[in-house]
């Protein structure tokens, strides 16, 4: 499903660096969640001000998105909880381990300046598609957002 293609040292620092910065950010958003961080550094409460759920889907339409609940889940993991995880997000025992293997996958073949490329990107685009709205099916009928 996938081809190993080369890539520039420039370009695998630039995969290193999306990654890291997109670890920084999710374990920021689990010790100060994005509310929080407006309120402290802005005083701004906005749309945010009369709802406990950083989510703007949940808060604006009443239905959570497909992620809801995964920072809470992560904490499940973390302390470990396995209750916590299938009570915020069912889909979360199934997606921190994927996606935790495919995120060392991608950092070890990018400090051997390479990277994953899907051979056919028509067929990738198409199962991830179909995989979110899974996620977020399972999220509306299981998942717990309070």
């Amino acid at each position: 499903m996938f081809d190993i293609v080369k890539i520039s040292s420039s370009e695998a620092w630039k995969i290193r660096l999306i990654i890291l910065g997109i670890l920084v950010y999710g374990l920021l958003n689990i010790i100060i969640p994005f509310p929080d961080i407006l309120r402290i550094l802005f005083g701004w409460t906005g749309i945010y001000g009369d709802y406990e759920s950083s989510c703007l889907m949940l808060n604006i339409f009443g239905i959570p998105c497909a992620f809801c609940g995964m920072s809470r889940s992560l904490l499940g993991f973390l302390i470990p909880d396995i209750d916590r995880i299938f009570y915020f997000n069912p889909t979360a025992i199934i997606f921190y381990p994927v996606l935790a293997i495919i995120t060392v996958i991608i950092i070890i073949l990018s400090f051997q300046n390479k990277k994953l490329k899907p051979k056919n990107q028509k067929y990738f685009n198409w199962v991830m598609i179909s995989l979110f709205i899974i996620i977020w099916i399972m999220n509306i009928l299981y998942g717990h957002q309070e």
